[in-house]
């Protein structure tokens, strides 16, 4: 695998996935400290991203066996990372269309 390789498509999908992760990293974590209402599930949704992305780090030190593919604390890892990701992205879109609905005045004419 060399990234000298790669097409410009997958170099966009590869730079849209890490926009995601560090935009949902950065709002869980923001939201975790400020927020107002269940900061309890904004903590949640942190810890799920933060812990998964240690596990997927460190994956290859939690392994004794030498195996020729990837470790399955590495997969672990990753699904905490994504359902993280999709658990605060997923809440961060109800507010922001909470919010919108909110300011959406009725014109009667």
């Amino acid at each position: 695998m060399n990234p000298n390789n790669w097409s410009s498509m997958e170099l966009f999908i590869i730079g849209t996935c890490l926009c995601l992760l560090l935009f949902s990293a950065t709002l869980s974590t923001w939201q975790a400290f400020h927020s107002k209402t269940k900061s309890w599930l904004w903590r949640l949704y942190s810890t799920l991203i933060w812990v998964g992305m240690l596990i997927a780090l460190y994956s290859d030190q939690f392994t004794t066996a030498r195996a020729p593919g990837m470790p399955p604390e590495f997969a672990i890892g990753v699904w905490l990372v994504t359902a993280g990701i999709f658990s605060a992205i997923a809440h961060g879109l109800l507010i922001l269309v909470r919010h919108v609905r909110q300011r959406q005045t009725l014109q009667i004419s």
